[in-house]
Order: structure tokens, then C-alpha cells, then sequence
């Protein structure tokens, strides 16, 4: 048993639900605007994805004293 890490769901659970409430945070601005701003939804996925590569580079990273 991992006493560090005691997290039953997958190691980038928070990658793919920050992932998903991004776009779902995109469907209601676009919804409240009463249409969906497609180049917009793109450029919001596109930064969603470069933003947890940058999160996992980071946490894979081996740190030394």
C-alpha cells in the first residue's frame, strides 16, 4: 500500500478534470452568448493542452539538492 500517494483514481485524474470543467466552463459562456465561437472553443483547447504538458513536464521532473 502507497501511504504517499493513497489515491484510488488514475495519476492524471487532475489533467483530464481540469481538462473537461475548462470546456465545459466554454459550453455555458458560449451558450449564454447564444452561439458556439468555434476559433475560440480551439484556441481554449489548444492552451488547455499545452498548459498540462507544461503541468507534467514539471511534476515528471527529478529534483536534486
Amino acid at each position: 500500500m502507497n501511504t504517499l500517494n493513497p489515491r484510488p483514481y488514475p495519476a492524471n485524474y487532475q489533467q483530464i478534470m481540469t481538462r473537461q470543467i475548462s470546456l465545459y466552463t466554454v459550453k455555458i459562456v458560449c451558450e449564454k452568448r447564444e452561439r458556439y465561437d468555434e476559433p475560440a472553443l480551439m484556441k481554449l483547447d489548444s492552451n488547455i493542452r499545452h498548459s498540462t504538458l507544461r503541468l507534467d513536464t514539471y511534476k515528471n521532473r527529478q529534483f536534486t539538492d
